[in-house]
């Protein structure tokens, strides 16, 4: 499928002088943050993702900062279906808050992430919805207010309830879990990690040719247990409760458990991962959905964003936004 790319470039005609391209014939959207002197493009670009599926081939304005926001306004603002509505933010932890590292033991949050994600909170409702265990991310988010979801939503908590999805495949879990300690054992760099409701092979260190072995291990195991699922990430396999869950369920289910279902609620998710791409098809008639990737790539999201840096650009704007 085809997305707006929005590109915010820098003109070299003078410091007041700015254009903006809006442009529907690229794959994935790449959102720049660049903070000018007027601080306008933050805005702008804000506006632009809040636009919510606006249909148009392409805008280009090119303003003085002495009427930018009368020219701009008058093109675009008639178009924008924000105003008047609510807005909540999911985000996924590993990749789109922290950069992906070699060892998920050593992804730790920010102190600067953390304090936007506190702002951002305090404004909107926020969810992290996480590969990891309940426990674990909410240990290293260390944040109150915040709606925590572990095992791609298998396990869910927030402010007076609690949601365990798969819970009668637990004993299929830990068989499953025994049976592939023996064969990535034997792999250098495999890691074996187990969450409540997923187990996760992690390849990340393993070397290329010792990456057939482990992927027929855990096929082998996933073959044997029909009650689990497989699902690829990045560098790693993970086996799931079979049932019809995921995290875009996940996410509708939120949205009617913190009574976030009306249709003047806007969801925003970010992330970065397969399992991600589950939300972004679930929220596609009534949300934003933004893509965590250095690369081009294949998506249901409509935007995108680099890397956490950029993430944390956007959120803190975001943030301010919302005041």
């Amino acid at each position: 499928m085809f997305v707006r790319r929005i590109e915010c470039e820098r003109q070299s005609i003078g410091d007041d002088d700015q254009a903006i391209h809006v442009n529907n014939s690229q794959k994935v959207t790449s959102v720049t943050w660049l903070q000018w002197k007027h601080g306008c493009i933050t805005f702008v670009t804000i506006v632009t993702l809040l636009t919510l599926f606006v249909k148009h081939d392409s805008v280009s304005t090119r303003a003085r900062s002495g009427d930018r926001w009368a020219q701009w306004s008058g093109r675009c603002l008639p178009r924008l279906r924000w105003r008047g509505k609510r807005f909540a933010v999911f985000l996924d932890y590993d990749g789109t808050l922290t950069p992906i590292v070699d060892h998920p033991e050593d992804a730790w949050l920010s102190d600067s992430m953390r304090q936007v994600l506190r702002e951002l909170a305090a404004r909107v409702p926020v969810a992290i919805l996480s590969g990891r265990d309940l426990d674990d991310v909410r240990r290293r988010v260390d944040l109150d207010g915040i709606v925590y979801a572990g095992s791609h939503g298998f396990d869910i908590a927030g402010p007076g309830f609690r949601r365990e999805m798969g819970a009668d495949y637990l004993v299929d879990l830990d068989m499953a879990e025994k049976e592939l300690h023996e064969p990535l054992d034997e792999i250098s760099g495999a890691q074996l990690e187990r969450k409540r409701f997923s187990i996760a092979a992690h390849y990340r260190n393993v070397t290329e040719n010792d990456v057939p072995a482990l992927t027929q291990a855990v096929e082998a195991v996933a073959a044997r247990h029909r009650e689990l699922r497989r699902i690829d990430g990045k560098k790693v396999f993970e086996l799931l409760p079979a049932i019809e869950w995921d995290k875009g369920k996940a996410v509708m289910w939120l949205l009617e458990a913190l009574a976030l279902e009306r249709e003047n609620v806007r969801p925003i998710y970010i992330g970065d991962d397969s399992t991600d791409e589950d939300a972004f098809r679930a929220l596609k008639e009534r949300g934003v959905g933004i893509l965590v990737s250095e690369q081009p790539q294949s998506t249901a999201a409509i935007y995108s964003l680099k890397n956490p840096a950029e993430v944390e650009g956007f959120l803190r704007q975001l943030s301010v936004f919302f005041v």
